[in-house]
């Protein structure tokens, strides 16, 4: 949830010296200070509220989170309507501080660059946004009782998306590995060892060795909780 990056706005303004594009203030760029001028910004976000990965739910099973009624109508791995609230925040709340500034009063595709993972949460996700970042302008309009417009977005190949490192990038796991086994890590991770025996015994078919492994559990409580399932009174504690 924290941990993951799943989508990427990057919004282009133009260089200094260049025509500004129509209905785009009339300053090319935003003055940085005296030499510098803002040429483009990137924004990161996270996907909203979701239902829990199915994989979560292996990793710590309990009979009653296989209910999938739980999870209607959402379904599992997916955004809930508070996820969907947020991500509307967030377009809202950038329209608000970027307009006619990095950002053109309309959806420019020149201007405007979306990127999100291969999840239907996070594209859920985007498109949330999307709709509060880029309502139809008057020119834009094409249904008179939808104030709404389609912005497109790509989604990289799994094996391509650098957003997934932490699945697909060998070299990454392979270091990930390496420190996992390293005298520093493992005696970093001695005053925690009581932790580990604690949650593996709440969940005596898990294998919880590692602070990875307490990070999963920590998002599966928050996901059941999206979902109103509360948290088992011993977390809580």
């Amino acid at each position: 949830m924290r941990f993951l990056i799943l989508f990427i706005l990057l919004a282009l303004v133009l260089c200094e010296g260049t025509e500004p594009l129509p209905g785009t203030t009339s300053e090319p760029a935003i003055a940085v200070d005296n030499d510098r001028l803002l040429a483009n910004t990137v924004l990161l976000a996270a996907h909203g509220d979701r239902t829990p990965d199915q994989d979560e739910l292996d990793k710590f099973p309990s009979k009653e989170h296989y209910n999938d009624e739980i999870y209607f109508p959402y379904g599992k791995k997916a955004l809930t309507n508070k996820g969907k609230q947020r991500a509307y925040l967030v377009g809202q709340y950038l329209r608000h501080r970027y307009n006619n500034t990095i950002l053109s009063p309309m959806y420019l595709p020149d201007e405007t660059y979306i990127q999100t993972t291969n999840y239907a949460r996070t594209q859920m996700t985007v498109l949330t946004a999307l709709a509060a970042l880029f309502e139809p302008t008057p020119a834009q309009k094409w249904n008179p009782n939808l104030n709404w417009q389609p912005v497109p977005y790509d989604t990289p190949a799994y094996e391509d998306d650098d957003f997934l490192y932490y699945y697909q990038c060998q070299r990454y796991l392979r270091l990930r590995e390496k420190v996992y086994v390293s005298p520093e890590f493992e005696e970093q991770m001695k005053p925690y060892e009581g932790l580990y025996k604690y949650l593996n015994k709440m969940f005596p078919a898990s294998n919880i060795t590692t602070s990875e492994d307490v990070f999963y559990l920590d998002n599966l409580v928050q996901a059941l909780e999206n979902v109103g399932v509360p948290p088992p009174q011993w977390i809580e504690c």
